[in-house]
């Protein structure tokens, strides 16, 4: 909520209008928790913006069939790290509660 409180501003009558741009930025942006964005998550890949769109980096297009086997493995390789990450955050978060004082 504090990303549409942020983006709407003064204008909180229309916010609803402005709805796919926040959730645009908000898949767009890295989880602290994953180390990824929600689009690497979900899709594999990151999603074309404007200025990926102007200037697009120069690579090889992959045939389909490669493609697709490439999609998986990347899929596979961000879950796989995202799920460490989360475990790892996990067991931090434990110790931070062990740690606590104790209040009286």
């Amino acid at each position: 909520m504090d990303a549409v409180r942020c983006y709407i501003g003064k204008h909180q009558n229309h916010w609803d209008q402005n709805l796919q741009q926040i959730a645009g930025a908000l898949r767009a942006s890295v989880n602290r928790s994953t180390g990824f964005t929600v689009n690497r998550l979900m899709l594999g890949r990151e999603v074309n913006t404007p200025a990926s769109l102007m200037f697009p980096r120069k690579g090889e297009r992959l045939e389909e069939d490669n493609y697709a086997h490439q999609l998986v493995n990347d899929l596979k390789t961000a879950h796989e790290c995202a799920r460490n990450k989360l475990k790892a955050a996990t067991r931090l978060v434990q110790l931070r509660t062990l740690l606590r004082p104790m209040a009286k």
